[in-house]
C-alpha cells in the first residue's frame, strides 16, 4: 500500500478569477478541477489516497512528508506555484509525478524536480504507473499515447 497524494496547486489572483467575490458567494474555489477525484478513481483501493487542492485549503506540508507518492497537476497559469511545490516537496525525499495541462506542451519546463512526468492523459498510464511503481519499475515520462 503507498500513501497516494494528488494536489492541485492555487491559482495566481487574476482580474477575470473572481477571487475576491468568493467570500461574498460562500464559496473557496470558482473552478473545482475534475483531475484530482478522477485519479483517485483509478487508484486500486489498496492504496490510501488524500486530495489537495489549494484553492479550498493550504496545504499541509507534513502531510506531503508522510507520502510515498505526490502528484501535482496544473495550467500554465499555475506553473509558478508548481515549481515551488515541487521544490519543497523535492527536500522531504518523497517521490513526485507531474502532469497536466502545462506540461504536456512544455514536457521540460520542471527539469528533474519532478521523478516522473506524465504526458497527456492520464486514464490509462496512472494505473500502467502505479503497477510499475509497486514493482520498483516507475518510469521517468509517460506518454498517454503510448499507453496500451
Amino acid at each position: 500500500m503507498s500513501r497516494i497524494v494528488p494536489l492541485n496547486p492555487r491559482f495566481e489572483a487574476t482580474f477575470l478569477g473572481l477571487e475576491h467575490a468568493l467570500p461574498l458567494l460562500h464559496k473557496k474555489a470558482t473552478m473545482p478541477v475534475s483531475s484530482l477525484p478522477l485519479l483517485a478513481a483509478l487508484t486500486p483501493a489498496e492504496h490510501d489516497v488524500t486530495i489537495i487542492d489549494e484553492n479550498v485549503e493550504p496545504i499541509d506540508f507534513a502531510r506531503l512528508a508522510r507520502a510515498d507518492l505526490v502528484g501535482l497537476t496544473g495550467m500554465i497559469v499555475q506553473r509558478k506555484r508548481m515549481r515551488e511545490i515541487l521544490t519543497a516537496v523535492k527536500k522531504l525525499n518523497v517521490f513526485t509525478v507531474v502532469g497536466g495541462r502545462w506540461v504536456t506542451v512544455q514536457e521540460e519546463y520542471f527539469g528533474d524536480l519532478p521523478d516522473a512526468v506524465f504526458i497527456g492523459e492520464a486514464e490509462e498510464t496512472w494505473p500502467r504507473f502505479l503497477e510499475d511503481m509497486e514493482a520498483g519499475q516507475a518510469g521517468e515520462a509517460l506518454r498517454a499515447d503510448e499507453a496500451v
